[in-house]
């Protein structure tokens, strides 16, 4: 009802009164949420910098991080809570980048936060200035992790001390049943918190630095108490600021994240099964686009129709613990979904105030921080896509050490047929395996894949197409999505062909693409293939395909010209108009495939005799190379090795049109 009566006084109430920058934030998000994503390392960047101008904007300029910017008040006063934990983040972050300043700013709040501790431990709730100024069991545990973090980082003994002081504070305060209920904040709902679980995590983390003082244990007893409001389903029972009945996804988030830091600390496997209950039913609820409601019931189902970006990021961080800890693939696909949402939420361009910063809700004014980038959330989406980065690096790392195996080497030049599916689960999907191919052959190595484009679905229907024109600039691909992949990255060059345009990326790629227009036929003198030939270190390389849709095989029709045993092309020949990068016209000289040789091609399902015969010659002559990449057999054969071989096979009659009568006439030894 309370959400029905907010729905309606925002219809009602007029505009005017916003700021000119609300009203465009909210036309703007009433539009959706912009398409494109920038990438987790634009984003962290983005992130952290409208952190260190939070720091440094805080209305109350004490080394604390500004709460938020609000679109209708501007930066707010320091938030004691959120500072504590965007500590371990900061200190994370100048670990990675080997960043003083950053770790100068991690000391700031540290100095900062130590001067406003209370004498018995705990800390205040709400903002600085807020009031009233009491201790608080959820702020003192947030704090509690940059304490932590700040002794074991620094070793500064007053980082030490003050991480004892609220450590023991927090312990001695709990309830006997697991609960706290001494210090409740006065900012939120009275009540029972299952979501205090991220205090207990606090304890955790001080007993990572200081065993032997119970700080564990007080912890573990308060998620067990957590643990008797999770419902079968996975759902937690007083888990909110403001509404137990609709939880906010940032409290889910918390109470998630406590329950499986106590399992990092004791591998309780019912811990995990806990955890993994909650997060199986969270993937449920995340939509194919990202989008989880801010809010949820006991039976999951939407509460709000906004999402709560803060939870999202929360949210999808559990999710790839949930992977690391399981290997099951839907907590990482879903997490996925989650952070590529938060991360098109975000402006990496734009002013200070509001670049890098992460909305309190998309749309901008759905009811949690509303009108507000808030630190916490900034937080949350950095430590989310640091850990995707971590997954996906390790993967990158695991199928570089495969194609090593399999014989791809440093300076390699490779024209790759790919079936992404076969390969089995690739965390990151297409762009990880890209990436994991650029690290196996260097920065002198060449990535060469077929980015064909035939809107007619085949040569000669897209010769016949009325008024066609290729267009490099614009056009993609129906080849797959490594290709697709390879097509989105900035810098590639593409050939300028009507249906077979190739692209590249590495040290011969100009070369490679630059005169495919120019050839007198797809595959001819000038062509990709032809060029490939004559590189040193080049490779033909199937990942998770056979060696039935290769199309190097037509380089050596094209090269054999009359010679070749068979006629292949029709006769009729077309000019199809394309244009390059530069948007210049050209006439480029194309014909069809004879369409009554597709049926006895090497590619056609029906002629896995082919196929086999192939892969027994070449082996037998020593040029195929086999091994698994991920979950599929993948090959290569070195292109000049593999033509060369192809044209003594043509001149005994042998092509990958041979019929079996033709393959039984060549025996093989």
């Amino acid at each position: 009802m309370r959400q029905l009566l907010r729905s309606i006084k925002d219809q009602l109430t007029p505009q005017v009164w916003l700021a000119p920058d609300a009203l465009a934030a909210r036309r703007a998000d009433r539009r959706g949420l912009p398409a494109h994503d920038p990438g987790a390392d634009a984003v962290v960047a983005a992130c952290t910098a409208w952190l260190c101008a939070a720091q440094d904007q805080s209305a109350s300029a004490d080394g604390g991080v500004a709460r938020h910017f609000s679109l209708l008040t501007g930066w707010a006063t320091s938030y004691p809570e959120t500072t504590g934990y965007i500590v371990p983040t900061m200190i994370e972050l100048a670990r990675r980048q080997d960043n003083d300043e950053l770790h100068q700013r991690s000391r700031r709040m540290l100095d900062w936060l130590l001067a406003i501790q209370f004498p018995d431990g705990g800390f205040q709730g709400g903002r600085i200035d807020s009031t009233p100024r009491v201790p608080v069991t959820f702020n003192t545990g947030q704090i509690l992790l940059g304490l932590a973090a700040g002794a074991h980082e620094y070793g500064d003994l007053r980082y030490h001390a003050a991480m004892h002081r609220a450590a023991a504070w927090l312990r001695d305060s709990l309830d006997a049943d697991g609960c706290w209920r001494r210090h409740p904040t006065p900012f939120a709902a009275p009540g029972d918190k299952a979501y205090e679980t991220h205090v207990a995590w606090g304890l955790f983390a001080a007993e990572r630095v200081a065993p032997g003082h119970g700080y564990g244990e007080a912890g573990l007893r308060q998620v067990a108490w957590a643990l008797a409001r999770q419902q079968p389903n996975g759902w937690f029972a007083s888990n909110c600021l403001d509404d137990p009945k609709r939880p906010l996804s940032h409290t889910i988030g918390y109470a998630l994240r406590g329950v499986l830091e106590a399992f990092l600390l004791c591998r309780q496997p019912e811990l995990l099964a806990a955890a993994a209950s909650t997060g199986s039913a969270l993937c449920q609820a995340v939509g194919a686009d990202g989008f989880l409601p801010g809010r949820l019931d006991r039976h999951w189902r939407p509460a709000a129709s906004f999402a709560c970006l803060t939870g999202s990021a929360q949210i999808a961080h559990c999710m790839f613990l949930l992977y690391q800890l399981t290997g099951e693939q839907h907590y990482f696909e879903a997490g996925q979904r989650l952070i590529r949402y938060v991360r098109r939420s975000v402006a990496i361009e734009g002013p200070q105030e509001t670049r890098g910063g992460v909305k309190g809700a998309f749309p901008v004014d759905g009811d949690y921080g509303r009108f507000e980038y808030l630190n916490w959330a900034a937080k949350f989406c950095i430590d989310a896509n640091l850990l995707e980065q971590d997954i996906l690096k390790a993967r990158r790392a695991a199928l570089a050490a495969d194609l090593a195996r399999l014989g791809i080497a440093q300076g390699d030049t490779l024209f790759i047929h790919s079936s992404l599916k076969s390969l089995g689960y690739v965390e990151g999907g297409a762009g990880n395996l890209l990436l994991a191919l650029q690290e196996a052959v260097g920065p002198q190595g060449t990535l060469v894949l077929p980015t064909y484009y035939m809107p007619g679905g085949s040569i000669r229907a897209t010769c016949e197409l009325k008024d066609y024109v290729f267009d490099v600039r614009r056009h993609g691909t129906h080849t797959g999505r490594l290709p697709e992949a390879l097509l989105a990255v900035a810098g590639i060059h593409r050939s300028v062909h009507p249906t077979h345009s190739v692209s590249a990326w590495g040290r011969h790629a100009a070369y490679l693409t630059e005169a495919h227009h120019r050839a007198p036929s797809i595959f001819g003198e000038g062509s990709p293939w032809q060029r490939l030939v004559g590189l040193d270190n080049a490779k033909v390389l199937g990942l998770g395909v056979s060696m039935g849709p290769v199309t190097f095989y037509h380089a050596v029709e094209d090269a054999m010209g009359r010679a070749f045993p068979i006629q292949v092309w029709s006769e009729r020949s077309y000019l199809l108009p394309c244009i390059d990068q530069q948007g210049q016209r050209h006439e480029v000289p194309l014909r069809a495939f004879d369409p009554l040789l597709a049926q006895r091609r090497i590619d056609h399902p029906s002629r896995s005799d082919l196929r086999n015969y192939f892969v027994t010659e070449f082996q037998g002559a020593g040029l195929l190379h086999r091994n698994q990449v991920g979950m599929a057999a993948c090959w290569w054969i070195p292109a000049r090795g593999f033509h060369d071989h192809l044209w003594r096979l043509a001149k005994d009659g042998v092509t990958i049109y041979a019929t079996p009568e033709q393959l039984a006439a060549r025996p093989q030894v």
